[in-house]
């Protein structure tokens, strides 16, 4: 020590080689309850393309709850257990998945048979693509195909069943509740297109699903058009004396006699002959049309095995014949082999391809095709251009609608649109803010340790503690300062007794920085220390020299003594060396432990304390039911309102946001009173008024990292 300079040039160098060891991860994130996730998914879109109740219209990747048995349900929705949680990535994830999920897949799942189908979609549209070519170079010689015919194209240049079609297969109730994905064996999909090869257009219109008996009123409306009929033909059935009807008259009386609503293009073609199909004046039916209707639809087939004749159905009926004979092949096959699985849309798409057309309420495949005459689009006839952008409109088409479309629409309505899609980027950027938050790697705490020994770093094993048990892998260690920057490593041996850690750093570099001695010297009261480390209120990459003297020694209950250190140390000196001059040399004679407080609390309020810890790590934002009461209390409000369709629902919902966010934002003067009392007891912790801390002393740091050569030798 030369004019009062305790260090010296020796003892500066020795700075290099202290570093900070800090544990860096993804902190908990709070987690919510399902169905509030759920709920906050569905605000980033503005609704979807389906009319399925099931799981397709679920948000993909988003775990399922728990699922309830039966005989605890007594609710509508109660499979959403309380208990199951997500939290803000699996959020996030799940919105990413929404925003990919296509309308209809192009391509299959890998699995049987999947290769062999891509190729043959790939055929399929550079044969269109190559149509069209030669369309633009000759319009005037361009095909023309009918309507099932150039559908049938559309259709066969995806491999999936389009989300919105109508289910033709039965529904698979099994965890999770509401899903009906599948698989589907062989058999199950044999069955289904025997039922529907026979099915008639009654059979699916005239009965409810869930009660096949015909409902009185029904059966009333079709008594009364027979007792019409009856009468008509009684007099001779001359138009003269019979009432007239407008073809919506007409169509009303027919639709009355079945339970679902009956597509507008199956009355047009049961009403007009082909004839009169574009006939301007007015047409007018009498009861014996609409007893005619009924008779064509109660003895009509559901699905139409072929098409009429028309351009291309030659081929058609060819393709038709071939999906039916793969279907009875495999079906025969499967009673001597094991079984193949498919999906829901893959199992549909086999029962689908066996006719022609499937159901009117299934997906428009032109959607943008412009007509004036007002004729039904089955009725009329597509060429290749059509056909090409109908597939340029699926392949850009997304299951989930993220904004309303204001194309059209009053001005009124424009600015509610405006407002729901403000509302649906505030919602998303919410999720995009929480979920940067939580995948940022931050500094969950922090101790010292030193270098002793090329790739080498010692500290103490509750400084690593965290990163040490994590199995999930979300933290990692790093040790850091002004000369090394910051460099990753791994625990190589530790030990809980000494409270010690040593860390192995692959990518050290020890340019200019010299490792630090360690000597067995016994340190005896009164002897002057000195410490580096990184204190918590420390931000300078290079550590602070403190010093002191030791104040005696301790010994633990597991038999060890330990150095009491009279030393200005604070929370994060942890694993720092001790050290002072030994025969001219600057060596660590101990390493910090931790500092001495005096626990105020009893036993029961540490635990109080820790489980307080416990519920800020993983703490659930409840769906509480003074929320569910403000939505019910609003909705009821407004229920009365009329806002002109499609948008009065979303519209509501938008403002039902708004007073959602108002009720969760929290007020700073309502600050919980556990969160007070877990900074306070920190702060004890942190700030204690003790200067007297623990030290491991030099010659058990020794012996273990003796230890440490000797397992790693042993392993290897």
């Amino acid at each position: 020590m030369n004019g009062g300079d305790l260090l010296g040039e020796e003892g500066r160098e020795a700075l290099k080689a202290c570093v900070k060891v800090q544990i860096r991860g993804r902190p908990e994130t709070r987690r919510y309850e399902w169905k509030q996730a759920y709920e906050r998914l569905q605000s980033c879109f503005y609704g979807n393309n389906a009319r399925t109740r099931y799981s397709s219209a679920v948000y993909p990747s988003l775990p399922w709850p728990t699922i309830k048995p039966r005989w605890e349900v007594k609710e509508r929705l109660p499979f959403l257990c309380k208990q199951d949680t997500v939290n803000i990535i699996d959020i996030h994830n799940a919105l990413v998945s929404a925003d990919e999920k296509r309308l209809v897949e192009v391509y299959p799942n890998e699995g049987p048979g999947s290769g062999e189908l891509r190729c043959l979609i790939d055929q399929r549209r550079a044969a269109i693509t190559r149509e069209v070519d030669e369309a633009k170079a000759n319009p005037e010689g361009r095909r023309r195909y009918s309507f099932y015919v150039a559908q049938r194209r559309v259709r066969d240049c995806y491999a999936g069943l389009f989300k919105t079609d109508y289910p033709m297969l039965k529904d698979k109730r099994r965890e999770p509740f509401f899903s009906n994905d599948g698989p589907y064996e062989i058999d199950e999909i044999y069955e289904a297109f025997l039922l529907y090869d026979h099915l008639s257009f009654a059979d699916k219109y005239r009965y409810p699903k869930d009660n096949f008996s015909s409902s009185s009123e029904i059966d009333a409306n079709r008594a009364d058009v027979e007792r019409q009929y009856n009468e008509a033909i009684s007099t001779g059935g001359m138009d003269v004396e019979l009432s007239k009807y407008s073809y919506m008259e007409a169509k009303s009386r027919v639709q009355a006699c079945y339970h679902f609503p009956i597509h507008d293009d199956h009355f047009y073609g049961a009403f007009l002959h082909p004839v009169q199909r574009h006939a301007s004046e007015p047409q007018q039916f009498t009861i014996l049309d609409i007893h005619q209707v009924l008779c064509h639809f109660d003895n009509m087939l559901l699905l139409r095995k072929y098409p009429q004749n028309g351009p291309g159905s030659d081929d058609l009926r060819k393709l038709i014949d071939v999906h039916r004979a793969d279907l009875e092949k495999e079906y025969q096959e499967s009673k001597s082999r094991p079984h193949v699985k498919y999906s829901r849309y893959e199992a549909e798409r086999r029962v689908r391809d066996c006719f022609t057309w499937a159901f009117m309420e299934d997906t428009d495949v032109f959607p943008n095709k412009k007509d004036e005459s007002g004729t039904p689009k089955i009725y009329q006839t597509y060429d290749i251009f059509d056909i090409q952008n109908a597939i340029d409109h699926f392949d850009s088409k997304r299951f989930y609608r993220k904004y309303p479309s204001s194309e059209g629409v009053s001005k009124e309505l424009k600015s509610m649109c405006d407002r729901i899609k403000k509302g649906v980027d505030e919602a998303r950027a919410g999720i995009e803010k929480e979920y940067a938050e939580a995948i940022e790697m931050t500094d969950l705490e922090h101790g010292s340790g030193f270098i002793v020994q090329g790739h080498f770093v010692v500290t103490n094993k509750h400084v690593v503690e965290a990163a040490l048990y994590d199995e999930s892998k979300r933290t990692q260690i790093i040790i850091s300062n002004e000369f090394i920057g910051e460099v990753p490593c791994d625990v190589m041996h530790n030990d809980a007794q000494k409270d010690l850690a040593i860390l192995y750093c692959k990518d050290l570099e020890l340019s200019g920085i010299c490792p630090l001695k360690l000597s067995d010297t016994s340190l005896a009261t009164g002897m002057q220390i000195f410490a580096f480390g990184y204190p918590v209120s420390h931000r300078g990459k290079t550590a602070l020299f403190v010093t002191g003297c030791v104040a005696g020694t301790v010994k633990t209950f597991s038999g060890l003594t330990k150095t009491v250190l009279n030393c200005p140390l604070n929370c994060g000196n942890s694993g720092g060396p001790v050290l002072c001059w030994v025969k001219g040399e600057f060596k660590v004679v101990g390493v910090v432990l931790q500092k001495h407080i005096k626990d105020i609390l009893t036993l029961d309020e540490r635990l109080t304390i820790a489980k307080i810890e416990e519920t800020f790590q993983t703490s659930i934002i409840p769906h509480t039911t003074e929320l569910e009461h403000k939505y019910s209390t609003f909705t009821k409000c407004n229920s009365s309102v009329e806002v002109p369709s499609p948008f009065g629902y979303k519209e509501r919902k938008h403002v039902y946001e708004d007073q959602l966010t108002q009720f969760l934002t929290p007020d700073p003067r309502q600050t919980p009173l556990n969160i007070l009392v877990l900074k306070l007891y920190r702060a004890l912790e942190t700030h204690s008024q003790f200067n007297l801390s623990n030290a491991v002393p030099a010659h058990d740091v020794l012996e273990f990292i003796q230890d440490s050569i000797k397992e790693t030798t042993t392993m290897n």
